[in-house]
Parts: structure tokens; sequence; C-alpha cells
């Protein structure tokens, strides 16, 4: 199952998605203890990053980057997230199944 996710402003309202855009099975065999802020993610629940996060949220994202087969799809997420702090007030949300 893939995670959707979204560019959202401080109501919920979507900016920009990135529809399945993240499958979360390929990660199931790997130690996410390495990942700052991905390790929180879990695939039944929605996960909330501040513009604050975002930077650690892309170093996570590009060190995935280099073990996972999505690599378009997580371009595609690190794009997305670039653009949070360019937004007042923004948020990225992760959400699961």
């Amino acid at each position: 199952m893939p995670y959707t996710i979204i560019l959202e402003d401080e109501n919920g309202k979507e900016i920009e998605t990135c529809s399945n855009s993240l499958d979360y099975n390929e990660f199931a065999h790997i130690e996410l203890s390495q990942f700052k802020l991905f390790q929180y993610l879990i695939p039944w629940g929605d996960t909330i990053f501040n513009e604050i996060q975002i930077p650690d949220l892309i170093k996570d994202l590009e060190l995935l980057k280099n073990i996972s087969n999505q690599k378009d799809s997580i371009d595609k997420i690190i794009r997305l997230a670039n653009k949070c702090p360019e937004i007042s007030h923004s948020y990225l949300k992760f959400y699961g199944d």
C-alpha cells in the first residue's frame, strides 16, 4: 500500500498532492532507526511534518533513495517537501492506508 503525500495549509486544505507515491511495503525489511524522522512513519496512520522538520525529512528521503527502488517517487516527494518552507503555515502530511 502506498502513502498519499499532501502539502496542506494550516486548515488542512490541499495545496498539492503526490498520490500513491511511496509504497511502504518496500521498507518492511529496512532498519528504520537510521533515519531521524522517517522511522516514525506508520503504514496505518497519518504523519504531519512542519517547515522546521523538512530539512531533516529531506535528508532522510535522500538516504532512503540510495536503498530504494522508488527513486522517482522519492524525488517527487522531495520536490513537494521543498515547497513547504516557501509557503507560510504549510505542512507535509503522509496519509497511510
